[in-house]
């Protein structure tokens, strides 16, 4: 009896042993991977030991729009606060986001922003607006030049289709175009370098080095983040004893405008200044009449004799001591020099330079196409145009006072069709006022219909009797 039941014990765990053991390989496996395989996806994104250094993204407002974008192309709404890894990229539709590192850099992203950390550790910026506070040297690419920022600086960034734009407040920053050749700017110093020069090996970008424009230190996003109070620590540092608000001028003339155009081959320009200490003015060396009473003057005989004519206003003070310059251009239209004083025709005038409101592609107008779809693109000044109109329709993707603008005609969207496609172009300013207007014309030829089928006839034969 007792023999009996030991043979059954032992049958029992024989029909059991061999499943508790692979059951217990099977959780190993399983805890392997759970816990020891570093390389599992998240949210589509990829983590892994070499790259556990995160950015921090934040919402700039509950009105913004944005996404990371994950190596695999997967997207992600973000919604809260959310870590950036690299390989992955943030996306921006609306409002602005920041992302930052402690210790490292601190980033401002602006609308319809393009922003990716690097598998290197680097960034890059691909489109839109980009405020840089940079704790440790930072390298940055944009489409056209690649940044070596120093410690401690700042920096805005803009990145269109056509320039890599950076503006240097604070610190320090090496440019160099994709071709290699570099230059370094100096604090209050912007550069452009666009889509034409980036490969080119023989350009100097030293020579396109200019100083901060007011448009930019008047701009919304430079407010936005603080600009004035890194000029302003700069100027401080370098024992600038200017007292002048950054955003205001000491000279200003009211009688011409920079980018106008004038129809005498001489002008007198007047203006005013604000400083009590200024002693003199002089454009393109022709000493000014003063008004110190009521802080204006005349310069008399300015020649615009030229194309293209830069007017240098040099400001002096006690001693003979630069204080300020300042360069306008005007544009001498000698054809509207020598029209006639009858009024045949009424015309608008623009005070701006018509040639800066340009269509770059296609590069021929008009432009004889088959193709279902066509994107014009088009340049104006910069810090000037608030909207663009292209048949009525407001471009939606044109940021204020920006430089480049698109349009796609698509024979799908009903605006390319057969024939002559003629597309007015409104440009206003910030106080609704018309600009200038312009065309382009698409000439898009019909379809050739296919010839018809011919079904051949059968001859039939001559009847009897006939000749």
């Amino acid at each position: 009896m007792s023999y009996r039941r030991n043979r059954g014990i032992q049958k029992t765990l024989k029909d059991y042993i061999v499943p508790i053991i692979g059951g217990v390989i099977v959780l190993l496996l399983l805890v392997n991977v759970f816990s020891g395989d570093d390389t599992a996806s998240v949210d589509g994104g990829v983590s892994t030991e070499e790259n556990t250094t995160a950015l921090n993204v934040s919402l700039y407002g509950d009105s913004t729009e944005a996404y990371v974008e994950y190596t695999g192309g997967n997207r992600k709404l973000i919604e809260s606060d959310i870590s950036l890894f690299k390989g992955e990229k943030v996306v921006v539709k609306e409002g602005n986001v920041t992302i930052w590192a402690q210790m490292l850099a601190n980033f401002v992203l602006g609308r319809w922003g393009d922003f990716s950390y690097l598998e290197s550790g680097n960034f890059a910026l691909d489109s839109a607006d980009l405020w840089v506070t940079a704790d440790t040297p930072t390298i940055l690419q944009m489409r056209y030049a690649k940044l070596h920022i120093g410690d401690n600086s700042v920096l805005s960034l803009t990145q269109n289709e056509v320039n890599s734009i950076v503006y240097l407040l604070q610190g320090s920053v090496e440019i160099e175009n994709l071709a290699g050749k570099s230059t370094v700017l100096a604090p209050k110093q912007k550069l452009v370098i666009s889509r034409s020069d980036a490969s080119n090996d023989d350009v100097d970008l030293s020579l396109q080095k200019t100083q901060i424009d007011e448009y930019f230190i008047g701009s919304d996003w430079f407010i936005r983040n603080h600009g004035l109070q890194y000029l302003t620590a700069e100027a401080s540092a370098t024992g600038t004893t200017d007292t002048v608000s950054m955003s205001s001028k000491i000279v200003t003339l009211d009688t011409i405008q920079d980018e106008a155009r004038v129809s005498s081959a001489s002008i007198d320009v007047k203006g005013k200044y604000t400083v009590e200490t200024v002693r003199a003015i002089k454009i393109n060396g022709k000493n000014a009449e003063m008004d110190t009473g009521a802080k204006t003057f005349t310069v008399s005989g300015v020649d615009t004799s030229k194309k293209e004519n830069d007017l240098v206003v040099k400001v002096y003070g006690a001693d003979d001591e630069l204080i300020a310059k300042y360069v306008y251009t005007v544009y001498y239209d000698s054809a509207a020099s020598s029209a006639t004083s009858t009024d045949l025709f009424k015309v608008e005038n623009f005070s701006l330079d018509s040639t800066k409101f340009k269509f770059i592609s296609p590069t021929t107008n008009p432009y004889t196409t088959t193709a279902s779809m066509v994107t014009i693109e088009g340049m104006v000044p910069a810090n000037t145009v608030a909207k663009i109109l292209v048949n009525d329709f407001q471009l939606q993707k044109f940021p204020k006072n920006g430089t480049y603008w698109k349009y796609h005609a698509n024979v799908e969207w009903g605006n390319l069709k057969p024939g002559l496609n003629i597309y007015k172009v409104d440009y206003y300013g910030n106080n609704g006022e018309l600009l200038h207007s312009n065309a382009f014309t698409i000439v898009k030829p019909a379809a050739t219909p296919a010839p018809a089928a011919v079904t051949p006839k059968e001859e039939s034969s001559p009847i009897s009797g006939e000749a």
